[in-house]
């Protein structure tokens, strides 16, 4: 009893710490495949008319409870047959995250509804820029019933009828968040990259059970490139970086692609994921044509010991794009990391 109360005392007090301090951004080691989270202008950014995403992600070692993440997205685009110029589009989106840990005991959940046009800059659809804005409505819960404190404990041992003291103002906190974001994009028959800005919080929402004060907007940018060497050859690189953000976000992707069936164009790509003073994380992706599939894994390097840093993390994502169309508005049909 003592050693399970020890346990999960601890790991409690780190719950209730992060949640006061982290900021509303959901976070995944694959950013760059979970889009709809960083910016809103992202939202239709891939070639076809629907789009789903998937994404899991765990955090577990043995002896302390997992922290699994879970992101699923659906995007369209109902009405590029109705725009004046081609290469204009205009898209919705819709997505869902869920973070738990402790058993269930903590669990946010958000779901987000966007839009997003994307304006061809000429008169191929070669450059294009895109606005973009969301409405979110976020969800934590704590199931403290589930929990031990140390008010709870008298001379016969733990006693759930007893206090427990907390004083968060309630268990159950929701919230509405809308954010917003730009997108400039350029491609070539073999290049292409991208540059974006985001708000988050444009309504100081409250973001936690405690009552925290209301926060100021929180900005990312975000960056991508990606480099065909030849015909089956390319390079991706891209960034992310967000500021005045409780955590620092400042994550770098690198990744080195090679085509491993010449009819069918399927790709293979290896790279690694680096968050600054955090984590290091080796991935392997396959990408089919309206298929992308990725997989990585964590391996800490901050330089400061943890309850993370000793936790082995596992991120697995799957994309699937469908076209009715012959029409690609860029030339290359994975264009790298990106789509």
């Amino acid at each position: 009893m003592v050693m399970r109360f020890h346990k999960y005392y601890f790991f409690a007090a780190i719950l209730l710490f992060s949640i006061n301090l982290k900021a509303q951004q959901v976070s995944y080691t694959q950013w760059n495949n979970s889009l709809l989270n960083i910016n809103p202008a992202f939202t239709g950014f891939y070639n076809g008319e629907m789009r789903f995403t998937g994404a899991y992600r765990t955090l577990s070692d043995k002896g302390i409870p997992d922290i699994n993440t879970t992101h699923a997205s659906f995007e369209v685009k109902p009405f590029n047959n109705m725009l004046a110029n081609e290469y204009d589009e205009w898209a919705f989106g819709l997505s869902a995250n869920k973070n738990s840990s402790l058993k269930n005991v903590y669990t946010s959940t958000n779901v987000v509804l966007g839009t997003a046009y994307h304006k061809a800059l000429d008169y191929d659809g070669k450059f294009d820029l895109a606005v973009g804005f969301q409405a979110k409505f976020r969800s934590d819960k704590i199931d403290l019933n589930s929990l031990y404190f140390t008010s709870q404990f008298d001379e016969t041992g733990f006693n759930s009828l007893l206090p427990n003291n907390e004083n968060a103002q309630n268990y159950n906190h929701g919230y509405f968040d809308f954010n917003t974001g730009v997108m400039f994009s350029a491609t070539t028959d073999q290049e292409f990259l991208f540059l974006a800005a985001s708000a988050h919080q444009l309504n100081y929402a409250q973001r936690t059970l405690y009552g925290t004060p209301k926060v100021d907007p929180q900005l990312y940018v975000t960056f991508g490139y990606t480099k065909y060497i030849n015909s089956a050859h390319l390079l991706n690189f891209a960034g992310n970086f967000g500021f005045n953000t409780p955590i620092k976000e400042r994550n770098l992707m690198f990744g080195y692609g090679a085509t491993i069936t010449e009819m069918t164009k399927d790709v293979l790509v290896a790279g690694v994921y680096y968050r600054f003073n955090e984590i290091l994380s080796p991935y392997l992706q396959f990408q089919k044509e309206g298929v992308k599939l990725t997989v990585s894994y964590d391996t800490y390097v901050t330089p400061k010991i943890n309850a993370l840093s000793i936790r082995k993390g596992l991120e697995l994502s799957a994309i699937f794009r469908f076209s009715t169309s012959d029409k690609e508005k860029f030339k290359n049909v994975n264009l790298g990391c990106f789509k």
